[in-house]
This record gives structure tokens, C-alpha cells and sequence, in this order.
């Protein structure tokens, strides 16, 4: 909560109001100097407006500044491109005391997006007794669409919940190509299948 100074000592008193195996525990909290965000700046962001990227994160002009806010700022901007197409997208992260307020920070995202990629085909393979349209009810990639690690992980427990698949693995075609539409395979084992007899 941007209380970079805060001291925390403690006091432990025995035998409280005289009644043996009682307890108490007293904290003093030095909170010192809060901490806030002075400016925050986007850069980098060539493809996906300011707006939107604002919305994943909780620093901002005025609230609390924290390296945990940072971090988590991080997560949510990249899991936000990867979601959207961006594979090999990086993030920066700069803090400096204001100049004119020691008691705020200034903080410069710098975003490097790279190449968007979308899903050319999605392979299917692996269907030997299963109909192909209950698997691709479940699908969450389709034909064109940007590649989505979040609609990946969907797709594969979509498919997992069917209780038909013993082993659902989904790749993308040659990952580290220079093309920026990819096949994506899914390479389904079905689950053995049990008869009864009377």
C-alpha cells in the first residue's frame, strides 16, 4: 500500500492481569512516509490502445505505489497480449522519485509487442470411435482467430471434462517460425471403452 518505510517492533507481556499461561502480544506500527504513483506512462503499445491496457492494472495516477503493484501489473499486461495474438511480447518496468515530490513515483511501462500471430487451421487427429462435430463444439481456437494461450487452456479442458479423452495435447506448428499465421494441432487419445456382458 506504498508504505516503503514502515517499522514493525513488538511487545510481549507474560502472565497478563496476573493469570499464568495468558498471553498478550502488542504490535507498534511506524507507518512513515505513504508512497503514490505520480505519472504512469505507456509506451510501446502500437496495437492495443492506452485504455485498454489500463484497465488490467492497478497502478495509476495517485494510488499507492509498490513493487508488488508492479509485478502484478506485469502478469496482467502480458497475459492480456498473450491472450491476444502476441507471443513474444515483453515488458520493462521504470520507477523514479518525482522531482518535484519525494513522496511520489514516476512510472514508465515499456512494452515491446512483437509479431501478432493468428491460428491459420486447427488440425484435429486422434478420432477413431468419437464424432468430429462433439469435439469441435468444444473448440475454443478456431480458423483466424488470434492465438490465444487462455482460449488453448479452455479448449484443452473443454475436452478433458468430456470424460472421452484419456490425453488431449495441443501444439502450435512450428512455434519459433517467422510466419505470423500457424497451424495449431490437437492430437486427441481416446479413453478405453468398456463393454458389458449379461
Amino acid at each position: 500500500n506504498g508504505f516503503q518505510e514502515v517499522k514493525i517492533t513488538s511487545d510481549v507481556q507474560d502472565d497478563y492481569h496476573g493469570e499464568t499461561g495468558k498471553m498478550v502480544v502488542t504490535l507498534h506500527i511506524g507507518e512513515g512516509t505513504q508512497t503514490r504513483v505520480g505519472t504512469l506512462h505507456i509506451v510501446g503499445n502500437s496495437s492495443v490502445p492506452e485504455a485498454e491496457l489500463r484497465d488490467q492494472i492497478t497502478s495509476g495516477e495517485g494510488q499507492p505505489f509498490s513493487d508488488f503493484n508492479v509485478a502484478s501489473d506485469r502478469d496482467a499486461i502480458l497475459n492480456y497480449y498473450f491472450n491476444h495474438g502476441f507471443p513474444q511480447a515483453t515488458f520493462e518496468a521504470l520507477s523514479e522519485p518525482d522531482v518535484g515530490d519525494q513522496s511520489r513515483m514516476d512510472l514508465t511501462y515499456t512494452i515491446h509487442e512483437g509479431e501478432r500471430v493468428f491460428i491459420d487451421h486447427v488440425y484435429i487427429s486422434g478420432l477413431q470411435y468419437t464424432r468430429p462435430y462433439v469435439v469441435d463444439r468444444e473448440l475454443e481456437v478456431h480458423d483466424g482467430a488470434p492465438l490465444s494461450q487462455a482460449d488453448i487452456l479452455e479448449t484443452q479442458r473443454r475436452l478433458y471434462d468430456l470424460g472421452i479423452f484419456s490425453q488431449v495435447d495441443i501444439a502450435v506448428q512450428n512455434p519459433e517460425g517467422a510466419t505470423q499465421n500457424k497451424d495449431l494441432l490437437v492430437q486427441l487419445t481416446e479413453a478405453k471403452r468398456w463393454t458389458f456382458d449379461y
